[in-house]
């Protein structure tokens, strides 16, 4: 009876499955970032500038400009590397186990966007060198994932910058303690318009197909 139906279900079913397993190009960030220091205690209201994806936020000894840079301690900075985000976050506070910031601080950056993909969460590790493994700049029990949110689609990350933040000792003097953390984006692709067509394409088949040779 349904002798017709199930050739081409098969066929629309492998269509499917093909756009699901169809390797994504190499993800990139939309070049649209901006950067908000947001620091109660001393700025309002925020600080912002942009982060171009070729330089992103840097601090003044590193040859950055505006605002924010302005007031990062020495060798701090926000880049991007692919579909990750990258922060150096050092210590401004007497102690040299904090940033300095107080309550409220945390950066904002928005305008976040994977080009021909959606944006599902992040992975978060603050090991040296932005690695995903090794030595890191955190005081004992600390989970990096808690210092960072994000909105619902992820264009906009929240990273805090208060007195949560805490650093280990590395022996340098109160000034010399920094974390370094690798924020990963976590996308889905979203399929090309070819794609579409394709598995339009099949269903119409199945469709066709479902009709019994001779009906009107």
């Amino acid at each position: 009876m349904h002798s017709n139906f199930r050739p081409a279900a098969s066929v629309v079913a492998g269509l499917l499955c093909a756009l699901a397993l169809a390797p994504a190009a190499q993800a990139a960030l939309r070049d649209t970032i901006t950067v908000a220091l947001e620091a109660p205690a001393f700025h309002s209201p925020a600080l912002e500038q942009a982060a171009p994806l070729a330089t992103g936020v840097l601090a003044g000894n590193l040859g950055g400009l505006g605002d924010i840079s302005a007031v990062m301690v020495d060798d701090e900075s926000i880049r991007f590397d692919g579909d990750a985000i990258l922060l150096r976050v050092g210590s401004a506070s007497d102690t040299g186990q904090t940033t300095g910031w107080g309550s409220g601080a945390r950066y904002l950056i928005s305008g976040i966007g994977v080009v021909g993909a959606v944006i599902t969460g992040v992975n978060v590790a603050a090991f040296d060198g932005f690695g995903t493994s090794g030595t890191t700049g955190l005081s004992t029990g600390l989970a990096p994932v808690s210092f960072v949110s994000g909105n619902a689609g992820f264009s906009t990350i929240v990273f805090t910058l208060d007195d949560s933040l805490q650093f280990t000792d590395r022996g340098n003097g109160s000034a010399g303690n920094y974390a370094e953390f690798r924020i990963d984006l976590v996308s889905q692709p979203v399929p090309e318009p070819a794609q579409w067509l394709l598995m339009a394409g099949g269903l119409a088949g199945l469709l066709l197909a479902r009709r019994r040779p001779g009906q009107a």
